[in-house]
């Protein structure tokens, strides 16, 4: 695990909880909501904006680890709202939470991939 990745459940990582249902637990839900946002274009083309985003504030020396998880929270809210009109139903505050984590992490190890590439 890289440096700038932080999960609630470990030990020395910052809370990054806005509220109490906030909580990183992985199951067949959140693995549910992921499949649904990797297969729905709408949500990948924000998803492709928010890493836009964020690489440019990499670049620019801004870019904040621990807040990550809010610009991929964002997308999940969008998935959800999508899903919940195909199937009628809404995935709690901590699968969106826990896939929103899940991403932050996806693009904190390529960032630090992209680093140490460009550094050797």
């Amino acid at each position: 695990m890289s440096v700038g990745t932080l999960r609630p459940t470990q030990k020395g990582s910052v809370n990054m909880k806005r509220t109490k249902n906030m909580v990183y637990h992985p199951d067949d839900n959140s693995e549910k909501l992921q499949t649904f946002m990797d297969n729905n274009v709408t949500v990948q083309r924000q998803i492709d904006c928010i890493q836009e985003m964020l690489a440019k504030r990499v670049t620019k020396g801004t870019y904040d680890p621990s807040r990550a998880w809010e610009a991929f929270y964002h997308a999940c809210n969008t998935a959800v709202t999508i899903y919940a009109r195909k199937y009628v139903y809404r995935f709690p505050t901590y699968v969106r939470y826990t896939v929103a984590c899940d991403y932050a992490e996806d693009f904190n190890i390529y960032i630090d991939y992209l680093t140490q590439k460009g550094g050797d």
